[in-house]
């Protein structure tokens, strides 16, 4: 994941950290490197779409803040 006013990358752990820390979404996530991918985080999507909704709205508005 990459900052739009910064050039260094941050790890999709470091994200992850972050929101779950921040309580940022209603949905789970994981780590990407847990499936062997460190280019980002999944989220669980096995709830309704009204929840699955806000979580996304949530984590919008945390990568515009950070």
């Amino acid at each position: 994941m990459r900052h739009p006013t910064e050039s260094h990358r941050v790890s999709a752990r470091t994200v992850w950290e972050k929101v779950s820390k921040q309580s940022v979404s209603t949905t789970p996530a994981v780590p990407g490197i847990a499936f062997g991918y460190d280019e980002g985080i999944r989220l669980g999507y096995c709830t309704t779409l009204n929840v699955l909704n806000e979580g996304l709205t949530r984590f919008e508005q945390f990568c515009r803040e950070h």
